[in-house]
């Protein structure tokens, strides 16, 4: 489990990263990248329902989220190279990716770099490409952190036990931002076309931030992706039904 009191920082462009890993440490790596306003912590749920041994789980604290630091701007680009250092770090050369929502977009961005060799991803509810009409910009054009305080209430208070400096403004305007990025730096769009990793995708049926077709695409897209469609489940499946969802990443790991 990540608890976020046995790992470490390492500095990286001026911000702090948190990492920790627990599991098997002579195991084959496979790291945790969680999605906004989020932290490694919201994997636990789905740790208890994966292989207790043979695998090393790293959790790597997103900028600004759980205890890493946010001193400038966020990206996904942001998300990847500090990623990318952090297992450079721990001398990780080969791994496995499981990310969830803005983690499995950076996922996906590790995994066509290059930097690490990335043996297989997971992403769960994860955007790859952000098109001008897509309905969630609707939701992130009257986001502010007004907003998210009122409606999750619980959130921001665990971000702001955990974090080092929350400031839940800055972190919502970076989000937002990244959310709507349509730059070199944001979702990997095309370039999936290049990716030849196997990709699990992973998707509740009422995930209103990731639609069928989107998944369906990303499916169709990448020769090496097989695509589990939940119902019922939203956009935190692993979360809401973690004994279903672990089940199927066990047994893409096995494969």
């Amino acid at each position: 489990m990540f608890d976020h009191k046995k790992g470490a920082l390492l500095t990286q462009s001026g911000n702090q990263i948190y990492f920790e890993s627990t599991g098997d440490e002579t195991g084959k790596a496979v790291v945790f990248l969680h999605g906004g306003m989020q932290s490694i912590a919201s994997f636990n749920p789905l740790l208890n329902y994966l292989p207790s041994s043979g695998l090393r789980y790293i959790g790597i604290d997103t900028r600004g989220h759980g205890r890493s630091t946010l001193n400038g701007p966020l990206s996904y680009a942001d998300i990847q190279t500090d990623a990318e250092a952090v297992l450079q770090h721990l001398n990780v050369n080969e791994c496995i990716i499981i990310g969830h929502s803005d983690g499995g977009t950076a996922a996906l961005r590790i995994a066509l770099s290059g930097v690490v060799k990335v043996s297989k991803v997971v992403c769960i509810g994860s955007q790859w490409n952000m098109a001008e009409d897509d309905p969630s910009l609707e939701i992130y054009d009257t986001l502010t952190a007004e907003a998210w305080q009122a409606q999750f209430p619980e959130n921001v208070a665990e971000y702001e036990a955990l974090n080092p400096a929350p400031d839940l403004s800055h972190l919502i305007s970076e989000l937002v931002s990244l959310w709507t990025d349509m730059s070199e730096k944001g979702y990997p769009g095309n370039d999936i076309d290049n990716l030849s990793v196997p990709l699990l995708i992973i998707r509740g049926d009422e995930d209103f931030l990731m639609s069928r077709e989107h998944a369906f695409e990303l499916a169709e897209r990448v020769e090496s992706a097989v695509l589990f469609n939940l119902p019922f489940a939203g956009h935190e499946i692993h979360e809401e039904y973690p004994v279903v969802t672990g089940d199927i990443i066990t047994q893409f790991l096995a494969v």
